[in-house]
This record gives structure tokens, C-alpha cells and sequence, in this order.
């Protein structure tokens, strides 16, 4: 027998193949971008994340391992987020970028009108002030997000628009820019069914050894919560 014809053919066939193989993943459904691998196919409502490590929990407020954020951001919204080609600020749940004062002090944020939770309910500024509530309460284990928050003043919603409201900052920081990034709008009808944390403002909840630090119902809420 003459092996001659069936490895030029084996041969062939290598060279088809190795021909072939990329120019189905360039050509149409991926694209490579500064080294990331673009899908344009057909999408499905599975998504894979690829973790670095393990992430110590999955809480939405409590934790410090980062990449659990690579899972949470799937599962939740901020008012702002970051353009991962560009780096800038973008809008999420609002409508635009804030308006800030002359003296910086003061951020005006307005909700997109389509922001809703699953059941259609409007996401709103007393949504927002909740969530803003669970970094400052002094009984919740999130030590490594309440520092950003240090210069927080109050957020006030607009009694005209539930879907704006203001931010007040005490004194000028480079950082007041980023508020929004720093935590998810949580639906308190999920997290706080009972509405231990309208009880308190914010500023009592950031008063260091006021009143709410010892409230026996915030400590019997945050059990639970953390």
C-alpha cells in the first residue's frame, strides 16, 4: 500500500482546519479587544463568571473580599457605575450624571423612570436613602464601606418626585463625586420588612455613641441582616 495519498490527504485536512478555525472565531461571532474576547452570537440567560478566588460570602453590604462583586453586580444595581473601556462615571439606576452645586456640596440625582424591581414596583429616593442607611447603621458588619461615607451628610428626596433627591455632603472631598458606586439600591420590603431603619436618620445613625448605637431593635434587625 502507498502511504503517499493518504497523508497528503491527512495533510489537507490539517491545513483546512488550522485555516479554518479562526476565521470562524474572528469573522463573526468573537472579536478580540485590548485582550478580552467579545461573544456577538446568539445570547442566552446563562452567564459564567471566572473568579480569581473564592468569595467568603455573597451578602450585598458585608464582606471585603472583592471578588464577589463580579457575582453581585450581575444580581444588583448602583446609582452610578464605572465604563470599563473609558473608566468614567456612567449612569445606572438615574436618568444622567448628577448636578452639583456651585459650592460642591450638594449632588442632585434623579432615577431613571424605567428603574424597577422585579415586580414592577418604581424604584424610588426612599430606596436609595435605605440603602444608604445599611452602610451607616453602626450594628451592620460592613467596616469596609462605611469609611467612604465619612463625609455623607444626609440625603433628602424630593417632596414634588419620588424618583429625585439630593445628597449633602459636609465639606468639599475628591471622593464625594463617587457616591453611588460604593453600594447597591436594596428593596427594603425584602431586607427590612418591618421598617426598623425609618425610625432613624441618617445622621443619628452616623452620631458616634448617640442613641442608635445601643437601640435594642436596630441590634435584633442587624442580627438577622448580617
Amino acid at each position: 500500500m502507498n502511504p503517499k495519498p493518504t497523508l497528503f490527504l491527512l495533510s489537507l485536512l490539517i491545513l483546512i482546519v488550522g485555516c479554518g478555525g479562526p476565521a470562524l472565531i474572528t469573522d463573526q461571532l468573537y472579536e478580540e479587544r485590548d485582550g478580552t474576547i467579545i461573544y456577538h452570537g446568539e445570547k442566552t440567560n446563562e452567564v459564567s463568571v471566572h473568579l480569581s478566588a473564592n468569595p467568603s460570602s455573597l451578602h450585598p453590604v458585608n464582606s471585603e473580599l472583592a471578588t464577589r462583586y463580579e457575582i453581585l453586580d450581575l444580581c444588583y444595581q448602583r446609582l452610578l457605575s464605572v465604563d470599563i473601556e473609558t473608566g468614567a462615571l456612567v449612569p445606572e439606576l438615574v436618568q444622567q450624571m448628577p448636578t452639583v452645586s456651585e459650592d460642591g456640596l450638594t449632588y442632585s440625582f434623579e432615577l431613571h423612570p424605567q428603574a424597577a424591581w422585579n415586580d414592577g414596583s418604581p424604584i424610588t429616593a426612599a430606596d436609595v436613602i435605605f440603602s444608604t442607611k445599611l452602610l451607616v447603621c453602626p450594628q451592620v458588619d460592613n467596616q469596609s464601606l462605611r469609611p467612604y461615607l465619612a463625609y455623607l451628610e444626609d440625603i433628602q428626596a424630593d417632596p414634588t418626585d419620588p424618583r429625585k433627591f439630593q445628597v449633602k455632603m459636609k465639606e468639599y472631598y475628591l471622593n464625594n463625586d463617587n457616591f453611588g458606586i460604593f453600594s447597591y439600591v436594596m428593596d427594603q420590603r425584602v431586607y427590612d420588612s418591618e421598617g426598623v431603619l425609618d425610625a432613624y436618620t441618617i445622621a443619628e445613625l452616623m452620631e458616634e455613641n448617640g442613641p442608635a448605637a445601643e437601640a435594642e431593635d436596630l441590634i435584633s434587625w442587624a442580627e438577622e441582616f448580617n
